[in-house]
């Protein structure tokens, strides 16, 4: 309307057991034209895991009401890597030092620390694990770049895991990622460039000599008629 208005804020009270809202109802005056951010507290049980709907109802003086749904969630951490993505995101070029780059994302609501420590090698060479520490934000993901000596051409096996330190690894949902895949490594761009440059040249060359050793026959037989 063109005047304040008096607005009824209230929680239903189909709440699971262990659950609890407060204030459940909260009357707010609001001027035309103006906005109210009313908080309410919510409580719930340690072994909470599941979603939770929560209804609330707005009612206004004139009796018109509105209800609205607040899902609840667990905040966890929960990361995965793709291995198309490895492939995809990482240098190719045979024997030149590239970046093989592992995204690790985190699909869960709950941000890490610089706590998720990626560990990656050679599977063919062996050897030491390479690791890198990486925070990773919810909803988001994290690029781990390991940078690699020249490598052969053909195809390569790598492996990878996942490690998550300190009080992080109490709030993990589902395995961490781990696993080994093939990459394929091709001759560079540059080098089939060289390469198509050299092509003309070796074939000028080659017309050149043609034309000389021809010119020299046609010459030593003139020579032999006289």
């Amino acid at each position: 309307g063109n005047g304040d208005d008096t607005i009824t804020v209230s929680v239903s009270d189909n709440l699971p057991d262990g659950w609890e809202v407060t204030p459940m109802e909260s009357t707010v005056t609001i001027a035309n034209g103006d906005l109210r951010t009313q908080l309410f507290t919510i409580f719930s049980p340690e072994d909470f895991s599941d979603e939770v709907r929560v209804d609330i109802t707005v009612t206004s003086e004139n009796g018109e009401s509105e209800i609205y749904e607040v899902n609840f969630q667990l905040a966890q951490i929960t990361l995965r890597i793709e291995q198309s993505e490895i492939v995809e995101l990482s240098d190719q070029y045979q024997e030149q030092v590239g970046d093989i780059v592992v995204r690790v994302h985190n699909d869960g609501f709950l941000s890490t620390e610089d706590s998720v420590i990626v560990y990656f090698r050679d599977q063919k060479l062996g050897g030491d694990w390479r690791q890198q520490s990486i925070q990773v934000d919810a909803q988001s993901y994290t690029d781990a770049v390991f940078t690699w000596e020249a490598l052969e051409g053909g195809n390569q096996r790598f492996e990878y895991y996942v490690e998550v330190a300190g009080s992080d690894a109490a709030q993990l949902d589902g395995d961490l990622p781990e696993g080994d895949f093939p990459m394929e490594f091709f001759i560079s761009d540059e080098g089939v460039e060289q390469s198509n440059v050299l092509l003309p040249i070796l074939v000028i060359g080659l017309l050149i000599f043609i034309i000389y050793a021809a010119s020299q026959a046609v010459g030593n037989r003139g020579k032999a008629k006289l």
